[in-house]
């Protein structure tokens, strides 16, 4: 599926989960360094997960965004569950 082939659903989805995640590591870095840090190994292993979805299994897609689509919409389930 090329890039603009995307379902219009799944466009402009901003933020997306790492940019949340990094956004939130540069808030804590003063105040709290080991929730930092600890922000940072989850935003990895979420890096790590992402780089391993392949475009081309679409179950495997669909599986993730039925599971992760509506967390990632509404801040507060995305910080409970991540």
């Amino acid at each position: 599926m090329a890039q603009g082939d995307c379902p219009r659903r799944y466009r402009n989805r901003d933020p997306h989960p790492g940019a949340r995640s990094t956004s939130r590591i540069h808030e804590l870095d003063a105040d709290d360094q080991a929730a930092a840090e600890d922000l940072r190994v989850r935003r990895r292993a979420l890096v790590e997960f992402q780089h391993g979805v392949q475009v081309e299994d679409r179950e495997g897609v669909e599986a993730i965004i039925a599971t992760w689509g509506p967390r990632v919409r509404d801040e507060r389930l995305f910080w409970q569950e991540f």
